[in-house]
């Protein structure tokens, strides 16, 4: 590309020359040949004043000066009195004899002649010539000149042209470095803009790309991360059910068939809050938050699960302000707290909703311990082992997305990391503050 802009600019350069420049070199060549004529007639006229103060008998005593030309006088005779110049007149010097100036080139000369007055008649003519070699040496000259002015010219449009074939080559260089990353699976590449519309727009369409892929790629591996997550307590609270009842022949298998299917229904719709909330905004229903719904069908579902191991739920719900965030990233959010409360908590979990100065509050705790160790924003490798069992600063697995949940919701993810017993809180902007 680089050879091909350097060379259309100097071909357009050298065609532009040619243009202009055969003209030009012309109207340069007829410009010195006439004014070589001139100057030629201006030292004849210059000579013919002189001789017209001089009388006739001292003709012959005239010296001539007419600088860099030949000058000569002639008699109506034809023949040269005094100067430089044929012995006889040529055709120019028989021709000023009418009374007239003329030109004409004889031999090697360019002549000019002009006809000496004297009481209203010609008496003589002056001639004056000059080299027509000097007037062609000076052609060349000019077009030496004009043609190394053209070389220049080309030269520089091909320095220019190098330089603007290097600004526009390397944008499409770093463009095509980009679709390879891009290509190579480098979704986080960006093309730097540059001073070029056309390059820049094509930049941002890949960076857009780019992006877009970037986000699709993270959407399916956040689904397939968190899914696991989320369907794993249910899934193994199911297979227990269907083994228990597998075991004890008394189990009456209508009920749990019917405990199963309610199971997978569960498990169902988590798939499907998170395969919305995987796929971003567009996806999620937003409405007034039924808290009170919310909290009940978390304490249905989760009340076996927690009796199966001497532990209970409850639930709380204490008026709180209107919020607008999607009851599916909100449910999770609950899960993965409540999951955690169980799995690695103590005694009873308490789930209570309450009015934290118009911001909706949702707090899960239990009667196990995490003082020292702040969990949301851990952690601190190294630390002792807490009294349920837990290494300080090694963060339950699901907290990072249920973190990332109540942010996307316009909320934050609290731990009361300080407190004797463990509590999180989710803090929920309330209908006016979305507003």
């Amino acid at each position: 590309m680089r050879r091909r802009i350097l060379g259309v600019a100097v071909v357009a350069v050298v065609i532009a020359e040619l243009v202009f420049g055969v003209p030009l070199a012309v109207a340069v060549q007829r410009l010195l040949v006439s004014g070589q004529s001139e100057e030629l007639e201006r030292e004849a006229l210059n000579a013919a004043v002189h001789v017209t103060r001089t009388p006739p008998a001292q003709w012959t005593r005239l010296e001539l000066d007419a600088g860099d030309s030949d000058v000569g006088l002639y008699n109506l005779d034809g023949a040269r009195i005094v100067g430089s110049g044929p012995g006889r007149a040529d055709a120019p010097t028989a021709s000023a004899r009418s009374g007239n100036v003329a030109k004409g080139q004889v031999a090697e000369d360019e002549v000019a002649a002009v006809p000496v007055f004297s009481r209203g008649r010609v008496v003589g003519v002056v001639r004056a010539h000059g080299s027509h070699d000097l007037l062609t040496a000076s052609v060349w000259a000019a077009w030496a000149g004009m043609l190394l002015l053209a070389g220049v010219a080309a030269l520089i449009a091909a320095v220019l042209a190098r330089r603007q074939a290097a600004r526009l080559t390397e944008p499409l260089l770093r463009l095509e470095h980009g679709a390879e990353e891009l290509g190579s699976g480098n979704f986080g590449v960006s093309v730097s803009p540059s001073d070029v519309g056309e390059i820049d727009r094509a930049a941002d369409a890949l960076n857009r790309t780019a992006a877009r892929l970037g986000d699709l790629m993270a959407r399916e591996q956040n689904f397939a991360a968190y899914a696991s997550h989320q369907i794993q307590t249910p899934l193994t609270a199911l297979r227990l059910a269907l083994e228990s009842a597998q075991a004890d022949p008394r189990t009456d298998a209508r009920a749990t068939l019917a405990d199963s299917l309610v199971t997978v229904d569960r498990l169902a719709g988590t798939v499907d809050d998170v395969l919305a909330l995987t796929r971003g905004d567009e996806e999620i229903e937003r409405g007034p938050l039924d808290v009170p719904a919310l909290l009940a069908d978390l304490e249905s579902r989760w009340s076996p699960a927690l009796a199966a191991s001497q532990r209970d739920i409850k639930v709380a719900c204490a008026e709180p302000p209107v919020s607008r965030a999607a009851a599916a990233a909100v449910r999770q959010v609950l899960d993965v707290l409540v999951d955690n409360a169980c799995k690695h908590g103590q005694g009873t979990v308490t789930v209570m909703a309450r009015d934290a100065g118009g911001t909706l509050a949702i707090d899960v705790g239990d009667e196990g311990t995490t003082r020292g160790v702040n969990l949301v924003h851990g952690p601190t490798p190294g630390w002792p082992v807490v009294s349920d069992g837990r290494q300080r600063g090694r963060r339950p697995l699901g907290l990072g997305l249920a973190r990332a949940l109540v942010a996307g919701e316009g909320g934050r993810l609290l731990h009361a990391w300080t407190q004797e017993h463990t509590r999180f809180t989710v803090l929920l902007p309330g209908q006016a503050d979305r507003e």
